[in-house]
């Protein structure tokens, strides 16, 4: 199963523009992020973003915890597959996999599904974090995201017909 799941580090994604009534006018300023120093480390969350109850509907547990973090912070890209069970599957043997979720996302007009870990208030934050998940992870060449684009892609998912 470890071959249908790739890192998407440079790949295309779709991106759909979304309403000013869809994005929170003013989601708190972020937390300070401590790095996984290792996989047994929690992650503290910051305190989430006012949205409202629709902006949610439809979205999984992941991408309602996703949404709901500020939009300046950022997160790993770990993998990415066209298959929602491969991702879950190696969610569930992993030793961080407290930090991890996964969201629904639009690539070349096909459902494709991101696994992500963590939450870090800046760039330079998630870049350093890079090296404390385990090995496996560090195979796929996970990247810093941020909130924002991973908001623009769920949002993206969530409009379609």
């Amino acid at each position: 199963p470890a071959k249908a799941v790739s890192s998407t580090a440079g790949a295309p994604t779709t991106h759909t523009p979304i309403k000013n009534s869809e994005v929170s006018p003013r989601a708190p300023k972020p937390q300070p992020a401590r790095p996984a120093s290792s996989p047994k480390t929690s992650v503290q969350l910051p305190v989430p973003a006012k949205r409202s109850r629709a902006d949610l509907n439809g979205l999984s547990q992941y991408e309602q915890e996703l949404m709901l973090m500020p939009a300046r912070g950022y997160v790993l890209q770990v993998l990415a597959s066209s298959s929602h069970a491969t991702l879950k599957s190696f969610l569930e043997k992993q030793p961080n996999r407290h930090s991890l979720r996964i969201y629904r996302s639009i690539r070349s007009g096909k459902s494709w599904f991101v696994l992500v870990e963590g939450y870090y208030a800046d760039k330079p934050s998630a870049s350093a974090a890079i090296r404390n998940l385990p090995s496996v992870q560090l195979r796929s060449g996970p990247w810093p995201k941020s909130l924002n684009a991973v908001r623009l892609e769920i949002t993206a998912f969530k409009q379609q017909p």
